[in-house]
């Protein structure tokens, strides 16, 4: 479902900031601190994405049964 996957998408950006905390802050492993930009970038837009298409499909059925936030 949707809100599965939304649910999933969220642990993964909780993740990225997690594995870049830990390699910049802690470890000091990281050559380079921009790497997750693309990361978290790529993952809000695909939330973006999916959120837009759940709300045009409610607004075609003129329904609005889920709530994200």
């Amino acid at each position: 479902s949707q809100k599965e996957i939304f649910k999933a998408m969220l642990f993964a950006i909780i993740s990225d900031v997690e594995k870049f905390f830990y390699d910049v802050i802690i470890n000091q492993t990281a050559k380079d601190i921009h790497y997750m930009d693309a990361s978290m970038l790529a993952n809000i837009a695909q939330i973006d994405i999916m959120m837009n298409m759940k709300q045009n499909e409610t607004d075609e059925n003129g329904e609005n049964d889920d709530m994200f936030f």
